[in-house]
């Protein structure tokens, strides 16, 4: 680290030095002098998504969340199917969350859903914010998914049962009750 401070007293406008010098504070998780740099580098040169994209994480570490949607956001705008899109999807995702945005967070969700291969914890964040938003046909299709594709905890099988405990869908409840039993034979509920 010190010579990084000694080379950008000799020679401040060495926009490599300063690049390796950013990352070298980021993995010593000093955001703010991170950012201090990441913010010369930006002004720059304000379209490159390597610069965009660790500005946009390191936002996130310091909880700024509307700059880091902001920097994810230009990112993903700059190149929507790009080798960092599924980051700055991500990176919004959070930034999002943070800000209590969650609707727009579900839209990423299920945008994220679409591009990648499904995968056991996006599912299960997806069926969450489905049943808390209400979307309840949706949460069905996450959550018995994810109960029919992976081993899951008693929670989501009974959120899954939960979801399904609504006239027209007897059987399905029925099925995730019966399920939810072998996690807990006393449950009340899951008898009826």
């Amino acid at each position: 680290q010190q010579s990084y401070i000694r080379l950008f007293e000799l020679k401040p406008n060495i926009e490599e030095a300063k690049w390796e010098y950013c990352k070298l504070l980021i993995l010593l998780k000093e955001w703010d002098r991170a950012s201090q740099i990441l913010d010369g580098l930006i002004e720059i040169d304000p379209n490159n998504i390597e610069y965009l994209i660790l500005a946009g994480g390191v936002e996130l570490k310091k909880q700024r969340y509307t700059v880091a949607v902001k920097y994810f956001g230009q990112v993903y705008e700059a190149s929507p199917a790009g080798q960092y899109s599924s980051e700055a999807i991500t990176g919004l995702i959070e930034a999002f969350k943070g800000l209590k945005n969650y609707k727009s967070a579900y839209l990423l969700l299920e945008q994220l859903f679409q591009r990648e291969k499904v995968n056991q914890s996006l599912l299960a964040e997806l069926a969450t914010f489905s049943q808390n938003l209400g979307y309840l046909d949706k949460a069905r299709f996450y959550y018995s998914t994810l109960v029919n594709n992976f081993a899951v905890d008693a929670k989501i099988v009974h959120n899954t049962a939960l979801v399904y405990d609504y006239p027209g869908f007897e059987k399905e409840a029925a099925f995730y009750w019966e399920k939810y039993l072998a996690y807990d034979e006393n449950y009340l509920k899951a008898h009826q």
